[in-house]
């Protein structure tokens, strides 16, 4: 971990949906991400298949121009990780069940993330990476531990 600078997290896909669908009883947590990264404590990534996945899901309950809308605000705060013919070759190497897990992890590696933020109810299939794979609730405690950081959200 870099400290003193900016975390890298990475965020899965369930994560967005999270943000993006404002689903309870995560968004809270999902919504400090954009706190954290505001303050400049974090950077924030995922991969780009991971914003079409989830605009297909709320696709089909939302209208076209509200979801885009919602995706440019996610992409003011959120990197993308450009997907190569290589780092998926490299996934499909990896051995795992999970084919977009394998991509993911290859990812997380590919921007040296600190941290993968997940919701993944497997989240065991990520422990080979080497980087913790938290859920949204467990970094923060971590945090909060670790640095001493508190986020919330406050009404303006």
């Amino acid at each position: 971990m870099r400290w003193g600078s900016a975390m890298r997290v990475f965020i899965d896909t369930n994560v967005l949906f999270d943000i993006l669908a404002q689903r309870k009883p995560f968004f809270e947590s999902a919504e400090k991400l954009v706190i954290i990264q505001m303050f400049g404590d974090a950077e924030l990534w995922c991969a780009p298949q991971s914003l079409l996945d989830v605009s297909y899901v709320l696709g089909k309950v939302r209208p076209a121009a509200e979801l885009h809308a919602a995706l440019g605000k996610v992409l003011e705060r959120v990197n993308l990780c450009a997907t190569t013919h290589d780092d998926m070759k490299e996934a499909c190497g990896v051995g795992w069940d999970d084919l977009e897990d394998a991509l993911i992890g290859v990812l997380c590696k590919k921007v040296s993330a600190d941290y993968l933020l997940t919701r993944d109810e497997k989240q065991a299939g990520f422990k080979g990476l080497g980087i913790p794979s938290l859920t949204p609730e467990e970094f923060f405690s971590l945090i909060e531990v670790e640095r001493n950081l508190r986020y919330s959200a406050i009404e303006l």
